[in-house]
């Protein structure tokens, strides 16, 4: 009997044995996934939308302002309800037409406010200068938005860094392009009391986005050829863009014809899928950007902006709700790069990309076309 019971004894210690080796084996398993999601969590794609217009449009006629801004308030509506910010840019033209229609009745819709205020302070969005070369300058577009009662952001909107001359891509001068003085000012062309002091370049352009900066990251820029040697300090931060056309935002093409390679918002997802399978380092500082088109229907495309904002904002709400990607402007993601990231520099080449053979394909055959060889264009849609 007691040999009986010593045998019991044993199977059960036995049992009790096996049962927690399995346990410890599926634990761990359970604890490498968790460790394994908090990675990914922790290596988050920053996303930016923004917008620019353009010198050349005519809002001047009351109605036409107010059909834009009708459809201007009901993209920023789009925005806030799915929770990601926004950086509105504009040109002098829109300002202008702002400082002479916004007022009386038409604020009612807008909480008594301006619509720049109601952004910046109802929104918590941003209002920067968007600019190309015309005999307004930065400071100048910085000033009309301050007589809007609002103040405007330290982002550069508009930059030209990279073009082709004569058949050979290159990069600027683009501190004398954006007309920094040594004291890391710029000064009003039409408004000359009034200085305005520029700190975060937000993506590096070119002439119809041929040759447009396309990496992720962040990183204190060099001069012209050096601009993708990360500077130790600087004044200037560039937050990269990446591939920041969609065609569920823009259509099939690019104002210029050019073909626009992602939708749905592949570029963010393939980034996103590069990190979760360990394809780029993770811990890094990773950056995207979506522009969307300060129309209500795209130029050639047909494409009704604010439905295509919403096709995207809901294609990309799982990522945002899982925190694969978090939504910021241009200032937040340079605030926490500096706290979070110790300003660390990081660039993810567009090479590292499923679409950058077509991208540099594209670039060649535009720079060696007969349309643009010898020439530095400055047309832009």
């Amino acid at each position: 009997m007691k040999k009986k019971k010593e045998g019991s004894y044993a199977l059960l210690i036995g049992a009790v044995f096996v049962g927690l080796i399995i346990f410890l084996w599926l634990r761990t398993g359970n604890i490498g996934e968790e460790i394994e999601n908090t990675n990914i969590n922790n290596t988050p794609v920053y996303v930016v939308f923004n917008s620019h217009n353009e010198e050349s449009w005519n809002l001047d006629k009351e109605q036409r302002y107010l059909d834009y801004r009708e459809d201007l308030l009901e993209r920023l509506k789009i925005i806030d309800e799915y929770g990601a910010t926004f950086n509105w840019q504009s040109d002098y033209s829109v300002l202008l037409s702002m400082i002479k229609y916004e007022k009386g009745d038409i604020l009612d819709d807008t909480n008594g406010k301006n619509i720049l205020r109601y952004m910046v302070e109802d929104l918590g969005f941003s209002v920067d200068p968007h600019l190309h070369p015309t005999e307004y300058n930065y400071a100048d577009l910085a000033y009309l938005i301050e007589q809007l009662d609002v103040e405007p952001s330290n982002v550069i909107g508009g930059s030209i860094v990279r073009e082709c001359v004569i058949g050979v891509i290159t990069y600027n001068d683009w501190k004398d392009y954006l007309e920094i003085q040594s004291d890391g000012y710029i000064y009003g062309s039409v408004y000359p009391n009034y200085k305005w002091k520029p700190e975060i370049m937000s993506g590096a352009g070119s002439a119809e986005h041929q040759f447009d900066v396309l990496d992720s990251g962040m990183w204190i820029p060099g001069d012209s050829e050096n601009y993708h040697e990360p500077q130790n300090n600087g004044q200037i931060v560039h937050f990269g863009v990446g591939y920041s056309h969609d065609t569920t935002l823009f259509g099939a093409t690019e104002a210029s014809g050019a073909e626009i390679l992602y939708g749905d918002g592949g570029y963010i997802k393939e980034l996103v899928g590069k990190i979760e399978k360990g394809e780029v380092p993770s811990g890094k500082f990773y950056t995207a950007n979506l522009q969307v088109r300060d129309v209500e229907v795209v130029s050639g495309t047909g494409k009704v902006t604010n439905d295509g904002l919403r096709e995207i904002l809901e294609e990309l709400k799982p990522y945002a709700e899982s925190g694969q990607i978090k939504y910021v402007t241009y200032q937040q993601a340079v605030e926490i790069w500096e706290t979070e990231y110790n300003s660390e520099p990081n660039q993810l080449d567009i090479s590292e990309f499923s679409v950058y053979d077509k991208i540099k394909a594209a670039e060649d055959e535009y720079c060696n076309s007969e349309t643009t060889s010898g020439n530095s264009f400055y047309s832009f849609q």
